[in-house]
Formats: structure tokens, sequence, C-alpha cells
């Protein structure tokens, strides 16, 4: 489930689109701390740095939701199912509770694992897939 993940990355052109949108953000990154800087001294280079990063942690999430949906369709499509997709997520969410249970999902890169799994489903019932008994 990770390589066809990744391969939704690839094929999606997720990392090309992210090398575009980081010029953009650093342009935007560094006219924000310029006028802020200027009505804030001192703290409006980090606000700008703030205001950049949710941007950048929002189109990351964005990608990771469509390179889940790519995965799904191309292990629903080989037969091999969703299931090893769910299963790996609920592995990292364990993993993962007590660092990312209290962090505001827009601050994180990656959308939290029961998210993932909820899309995941959704999918399946859009494309008339019945879960597995």
């Amino acid at each position: 489930s990770v390589i066809a993940h990744e391969l939704g990355h690839v094929a999606l052109g997720h990392t090309r689109r992210r090398m575009i949108d980081f010029s953009g953000q650093n342009a935007l990154r560094t006219a924000l701390a310029m006028v802020l800087s200027r009505f804030i001294p001192g703290v409006g280079a980090m606000i700008a740095n703030a205001l950049a990063g949710l941007l950048a942690a929002r189109m990351s999430r964005s990608d990771e939701y469509e390179a889940d949906a790519y995965a799904s369709a191309l292990l629903t499509k080989a037969g091999i199912g969703t299931g090893a997709q769910k299963s790996l997520f609920l592995k990292l969410e364990a993993l993962t509770k007590s660092n990312s249970g209290a962090m505001p999902a827009w601050f994180l890169s990656h959308p939290k694992p029961a998210e993932r799994i909820a899309a995941i489903e959704k999918n399946e019932e859009k494309w008339g897939i019945a879960p597995p008994s």
C-alpha cells in the first residue's frame, strides 16, 4: 500500500507541482514578511513564516488524500483491496496518537490516520466496493 501511495504521488505530478508551489510560497513569504515587518517589527517575519507554513501543510494534506485515493484504486484493480492500506493507517495511528492527538489538523502536513481511513471508505462506497466481512 505504501508503494501504491508513492506511485500515486509520482503519477499525479505532486513533486513537480510542489516545486512550482514552493517558489510561489517563498515569494508570498517574502512579501508578507516585508509588509508585516513594517507594522509589527521583529514579529512580522515570524507571522509570515507561520502563514506560509500553514498554506504548505494544507496543500500537502490535499496531495496525501489524492495519493491515498490513487493507491486505493490501484490496489482494488490489482485484486488486493484496501484492507492493507487501512491496516497501515490503524497501526500508524496507534504509533503517533500521543504525538499528534492534540495537534490541530491544519498544522499537520499529513491528514490524521482516522481521516485517511474515512476517506478511503468513502471512496469504496462511491466505487461500489463492499467492505470485507
